[in-house]
């Protein structure tokens, strides 16, 4: 399945598919969602019925990628999956049929980190939707990220606080999975490193691999924490 590519940023910008978001959707492996139809609807963001639209979704992934400009020119990314290759061990992108579908459109030519949040633009005001819907001014978008993205990652929109928690995806790593309500959510996925008859090439170098990860997770999650003044969260996906 072929999907659209937006070139911003000097970044290419994959668009879901309306068939792969509402397969995935309906797998209930999206999480927590509290997706508004009547609210995407009053903003010209999709029609009639509760299926999402490919304008909705452009808009969307045009949204995130903005979000992601606005996250790296805080703190380089990409430092952080520097820090996994120079540990010497031998750390493995995902083939993308193991993928989990935020990576393949939240990762921005990361190999193992990306954004896992879901983004409500439907919760912007009409101007920031058209802004958005338009796309012409890049910075405009990243400004229109930064001031609004705690209330379009919210879970719960009525919730002013990060009191209640919530559990997204059923493959991060036991103890790793309550997100606070309004947090920024961070995953860090790598494959296992398999010989030729199926079994580990070292077990104890896996299990190593796993330590790291989740050492790096702590340090990014305090460090975006203190930079944006607001909650992050960083979870090892390894479904």
């Amino acid at each position: 399945m072929s999907n659209e590519i937006l070139v911003m940023w000097d970044k290419e910008i994959l668009v879901p598919s309306v068939e792969e978001a509402m397969e995935f959707v309906s797998s209930r492996l999206i999480g927590p969602c509290t997706f508004d139809h009547e609210l995407a609807r009053s903003r010209g963001l999709i029609g009639e019925g509760n299926t999402l639209t490919n304008e909705y979704l452009k808009a969307q992934a045009i949204y995130r990628a903005a979000f992601y400009q606005y996250l790296n020119n805080k703190v380089n990314i990409s430092q952080y999956e520097k820090m996994l290759d120079e540990t010497g061990y031998n750390f493995i992108q995902r083939d993308i049929s193991r993928q989990h579908l935020y990576q393949r459109f939240g990762s921005f030519g990361n190999r193992f980190i990306f954004l896992r949040n879901n983004f409500y633009i439907e919760r912007l005001h009409q101007d920031d939707v058209n802004i958005l819907i338009e796309a012409s001014d890049e910075d405009a978008l990243v400004d229109l990220a930064a001031r609004t993205y705690r209330d379009v990652i919210r879970i719960n929109p009525r919730e002013n606080t990060d009191k209640n928690t919530y559990t997204y995806d059923a493959g991060v790593l036991s103890g790793y999975r309550e997100v606070p309500n309004a947090a920024l959510l961070l995953y860090i996925a790598f494959a296992s490193e398999f010989n030729e008859a199926g079994d580990f090439v070292s077990r104890e170098n896996e299990k190593i691999k796993v330590e790291i990860a989740q050492k790096l997770a702590i340090q990014m999650q305090e460090e975006l924490t203190a930079v944006l003044g607001h909650p992050a969260v960083v979870h090892l996906y390894n479904w």
